[in-house]
C-alpha cells in the first residue's frame, strides 16, 4: 500500500504517483519531478520536450512557483520534506 514501509522509500510522503528508474534505481515522487526526470534522462531518445528556448523554460519555473504557493491547501507537509 501507499504507506508500506517498502513504498515510503520511494515517496516519502506515501502519495502516487512514483516511478523507480530501472537503468540506475532511481526513485522519483510527484509527476512533475517525474516528467521532469524523464525527459533529461532520455533525452538523446525520441524529439525534445525541453526546447533550448529561455521563455519556455521561464514559463516552467512560473508554474512551479505558483504551484508552490498553493501546497499547502493540496498535501498535507510531512517528512521528510516538513513545513518550509
Amino acid at each position: 500500500g501507499l504507506k508500506s514501509e517498502e513504498y515510503l522509500k520511494i515517496s516519502p510522503q506515501g502519495k502516487m504517483p512514483a516511478l523507480v528508474s530501472h537503468d540506475d534505481n532511481t526513485a522519483v515522487a510527484e509527476s512533475d519531478s517525474i516528467c521532469r526526470y524523464l525527459m533529461s534522462q532520455y533525452a538523446d531518445r525520441g524529439p525534445s520536450f525541453q526546447p533550448d528556448n529561455p521563455k519556455s523554460n521561464m514559463i516552467a519555473r512560473y508554474h512551479d512557483m505558483y504551484l508552490t504557493t498553493i501546497q499547502n491547501c493540496l498535501y498535507k507537509p510531512s517528512p521528510p520534506y516538513g513545513i518550509y
